[in-house]
């Protein structure tokens, strides 16, 4: 199967970051953060409702792909360290195995109509895109204390590369993707 998740690009740099004058409110956790990093998904269109297994379910043109790309802010007065911005990276990449999940599950929708299926693939935007990759972002910052944990901070890293390599991936560190 074709590549249906990319990231653009690949890991993130400094050069990826807008500077701001203050450090950036967390509006999740109420904090302020020296670096922030949110994504952006873009979904294409392209889906192709097809009869299968008893029902409608989806396909894609070969060239159907969702890209992610990071939406990062950096507060000027920061030390850009190599550690804090390997804690930023993950916040990217859980944009990507979220998203790949989701490809997953529109892969395995099956539903009696079109309007299922258009409603079927928002409650599976909604679930992996909005309240999953918070879920893991919101997790990841209090195991790690928002990268001072190092030892927190090393088993995300760890679990993510592991997650990183697996395509049907549908858990990191026990939370759903």
């Amino acid at each position: 199967m074709p590549v249906r998740v990319v990231k653009n690009p690949e890991f993130l740099r400094w050069s990826n970051f807008k500077t701001r004058p203050n450090k950036i409110l967390d509006k999740r956790t109420n904090s302020l953060e020296e670096a922030y990093t949110r994504f952006h998904i873009t979904l294409p269109s392209g889906f192709i409702p097809k009869a299968m297994d008893g029902g409608l379910g989806l396909t894609f043109t070969d060239n159907w792909q969702i890209t992610i790309k990071p939406d990062a802010e950096v507060w000027q007065g920061a030390n850009k360290t190599a550690e804090l911005l390997a804690h930023e990276q993950l916040h990217y990449f859980f944009g990507f195995v979220t998203a790949r999940a989701l490809v997953n599950d529109f892969l395995a929708i099956r539903v009696k109509n079109k309007n299922e299926l258009k409603k079927a693939m928002g409650t599976l935007y909604d679930l992996h895109i909005m309240t999953r990759a918070a879920a893991l972002n919101d997790q990841y910052e209090a195991d790690t204390n928002h990268s001072a944990n190092t030892s927190d901070q090393s088993k995300w890293e760890v679990a993510m590369d592991k997650c990183l390599l697996d395509d049907t991936a549908t858990t990191l560190m026990g939370l759903d993707l």
